[in-house]
């Protein structure tokens, strides 16, 4: 028997990492291989999964003594000591800098016992770990290895767990310490690809390009009648997003396009920044007699899915300051929606002027709105079509993941030992 542990931040607990609710369908029914989903955190509701995939907790219910323990471990480990070293010679040294480091440093020690403890109860012949995020989990499983616990640990690597940029005081800890002990980590882009080999020196053996995917819908999304357009977005409502840029630019389109059109925008998702966005979207377009908005707050995976399929929409807007290859994008062009999105992270792979609007990546309103009033674009069938052979070619579900498992898979041999 072989085994492959798929470390994630929660999944199948809560409602984040949507991508893994596809891609955990093609780990299951695998001839002599048991697959079993490791999450880090284990709170709200479990959502489904196939029945012959399991779920265990071992990391999830460390208790508070453990937990106590790390941190006390973690003070006189040598990862936190060589970070906190680097961490000077880098001039980098800060309260923020060191406090994140021996927390990060206590988890992965934490993630390392309960893994450990995990393995030397599985009579498995081999075992690799598949780390969702190029993270802690993945340290913790690199730990293991060292070892001879495990066969091969492996990753993919998105856009929060890569781009440094995106974390306070642009420190990302001991992700140099661990990238050349990772057998192989899988980016999601070439941008994230390229940024991992530049940034932390990771070398071109130990990467490799591992595109996500969505399912391809039956139905390609209807355009809205003459006279109107039917703009979305689908975000949190966080500062990155930049939502009320979207705002702005909602405005000024709709004065250079005039009182013959009516804009209708629907934003999908939740967040911290929803009621004073809605408050300035108020502020901005309730004024606007030929401008409607509506703030849906949060929504399932599943219920966004039901929303493309039921609506007419013309055009999903995204104004990010940052992304990896975003879900909300392949699954509207899977319907056949066209996108206006920033050139930031893995969105040039993904939007291209044939089907859609490439953005700069820092837009300006006035360069926001002119997108907005190319709608005669986004509402053409050509177009549409375009948008959804883009992703049938690139980004099919069926496809990319069955290549991902089965490359996996076909690289499993026994492990030398166990300690």
């Amino acid at each position: 028997m072989k085994e492959i542990w798929i470390l994630t931040s929660s999944f199948p607990y809560g409602s984040g990492e949507q991508f893994l609710e596809t891609e955990i369908t093609y780990w299951h029914q695998l001839d002599g291989v048991k697959v079993t989903c490791l999450p880090i955190l284990a709170k709200e509701k479990m959502r489904p999964i196939p029945s012959d995939i399991s779920v265990d907790l071992c990391i999830a219910n460390s208790n508070v003594i453990r937990k106590i323990f790390s941190l006390v471990q973690a003070l006189f480990s040598v990862i936190f000591l060589r970070e906190v070293i680097w961490l000077q010679q880098n001039r980098a040294c800060s309260l923020h800098s060191i406090l994140l480091a021996w927390r990060m440093t206590a988890t992965v020690l934490r993630i390392y016992t309960s893994l450990k403890y995990k393995r030397k109860k599985t009579e498995a012949e081999s075992v690799v770990c598949y780390s969702y995020w190029f993270d802690i989990a993945t340290y913790g499983s690199a730990l293991l290895k060292q070892k001879n616990l495990l066969h091969k640990v492996i990753t993919r690597a998105h856009s929060s767990d890569v781009y440094q940029e995106r974390q306070k005081e642009h420190y990302m800890p001991l992700k140099r310490q661990f990238g050349d002990k990772v057998d192989k980590i899988f980016a999601i882009s070439q941008a994230s690809y390229a940024y991992l080999n530049k940034e932390y020196a990771i070398p071109h053996d130990r990467l490799a390009i591992a595109r996500l995917g969505v399912n391809i819908a039956q139905d390609v999304t209807p355009q809205s009648p003459d006279g109107k357009i039917e703009v979305a977005s689908i975000a949190f409502c966080t500062p990155i997003k930049r939502i009320d840029r979207i705002i702005d630019a909602l405005a000024l389109a709709s004065a250079q396009i005039g009182q013959e059109v009516e804009i209708d925008w629907i934003h999908l998702g939740g967040g911290d920044l929803q009621d004073e966005l809605s408050v300035y979207a108020q502020k901005i377009l309730g004024k606007l007699s030929k401008v409607k908005f509506t703030f849906m707050g949060h929504l399932k995976n599943q219920e966004v899915l039901r929303y493309l399929k039921t609506h007419s929409i013309d055009v999903l807007i995204n104004t990010s300051e940052s992304e990896g290859i975003p879900v909300s994008i392949m699954e509207a062009m899977a319907h056949g929606i066209p996108s206006i999105a920033p050139a930031v992270g893995g969105i040039p792979e993904l939007v291209r002027p044939e089907h859609g609007w490439l953005l700069s990546a820092q837009p300006s309103i006035e360069e926001i709105a002119c997108a907005l009033c190319a709608y005669d674009h986004y509402k053409d069938n050509q177009t549409r079509q375009a948008a959804r052979q883009w992703i049938i070619k690139h980004f099919n579900a069926e496809s990319n993941y069955t290549s991902f498992v089965q490359q996996v898979i076909d690289d499993m041999t026994p492990v030398a030992g166990k300690e």
